[in-house]
């Protein structure tokens, strides 16, 4: 009889990559430090495909931080957030590959009463991310209209698959 220990050490990468991909967010950092196979897993950019940032986890800076790595990010949930206008300034800088964006009653500032993002930003991560095929936005006050136009500009040109906003536009 075999009396070696089976542990989640002894999974592959790749599972443990499946298993870290699920987790949230802070919790990969978390995990990180545990072992030297946790550590190269949680490094792997491969693994950061998918990202759900939500509420009060994780500081703006952690969070963009994460975002400066994401090289392979290609789906974005960001949710009931106080920083989103400066998470979308991140995004716009950082992550040129994403394919999905959803963002669900954030509010633009910390302190601000009413959820509103920066139309401007809007229109920089819809420029700048070019493979962006799907947004999703609902719960926000839209601070001007040129967010509207590149919206529609871009689902008339076909380079947005499909898009569901519910913003208020002043």
């Amino acid at each position: 009889m075999c009396s070696r220990r089976v542990g989640i050490e002894s999974l592959p990468d790749e599972i443990l990559g499946r298993i870290f991909q699920k987790l949230p967010v802070e919790e990969r950092g978390l995990l990180a430090p545990v072992s030297r196979q946790f550590q190269r897993v949680a490094a792997d950019p491969y693994y950061w495909s998918y990202m759900k940032v939500a509420s009060c986890r994780g500081s703006t800076q952690q969070v963009c931080r994460l975002l400066r790595r994401a090289s392979f990010l290609r789906r974005l949930e960001i949710q009931d957030r106080s920083d989103a206008n400066d998470l979308l300034a991140c995004v716009a800088k950082h992550a040129r590959n994403l394919n999905s964006l959803t963002m669900l009653r954030c509010r633009g500032y910390p302190g601000q009463k009413r959820p509103s993002l920066k139309a401007k930003l809007v229109c920089r991560v819809l420029r700048r991310c070019g493979r962006l095929r799907r947004l999703v936005s609902e719960g926000h006050l839209l601070l001007g209209r040129k967010v509207v136009q590149e919206i529609l500009s871009r689902v008339l040109s076909r380079a947005l698959k499909s898009g569901t906003v519910d913003w208020t536009v002043v």
